[in-house]
């Protein structure tokens, strides 16, 4: 038994220094995070293969830590929001090359708006994560929730009401 727990851990260092040797120690932690999320999720599905039409739905930001993997460039307008707020892009937008794998990643931050100063409606705390994984001339775009509304079902309908009333 110990002689596997030596292992996972033997494992699990050495996938944090290659992840960590390939990003690169100049970008800020949060971007370093959310390229180590990249990389294990990389490991899981193939970030180059034919995925999810580039519709994207709300559940893309309901959940912490879920991913949604889509054909093409996403763009922040195509994301869903809110009656009262929209997505803006974070200040910082990197773009970070994998030579080895001959990709690269354009990664940014994502967090809401309010439209108008005058609304009663509180923001929503959300954070989420856009990576563009372009290679061989076409592009993929993952959408990884850092901080969701995680709802419970009971939730669902009053989030819903709050978000989407007319």
């Amino acid at each position: 038994k110990s002689d596997t727990l030596k292992l996972n851990s033997c494992w699990h260092i050495f996938h944090y220094l290659m992840v960590h040797s390939v990003i690169p120690p100049t970008l800020p932690n949060e971007y370093r995070e959310a390229l180590f999320k990249f990389y294990e999720m990389k490991t899981n599905v193939n970030v180059k293969g034919t995925l999810h039409p580039p519709k994207v739905e709300d559940d893309c930001w309901m959940n912490t830590n879920s991913v949604n993997i889509y054909t093409g460039k996403i763009k922040l307008a195509n994301i869903p929001s809110g009656n009262n707020w929209k997505w803006v892009q974070a200040r910082g937008r990197k773009k970070v090359p994998m030579w080895n794998e001959n990709m690269m990643i354009d990664i940014f931050k994502a967090s809401p708006r309010l439209l108008s100063r005058d609304s009663l409606i509180p923001l929503p705390f959300l954070k989420i994560w856009i990576i563009h994984v372009q290679f061989d001339g076409k592009c993929n775009s993952i959408v990884w929730c850092e901080k969701g509304l995680d709802p419970t079902a009971n939730e669902l309908e009053f989030i819903d009401s709050l978000l989407f009333s007319q």
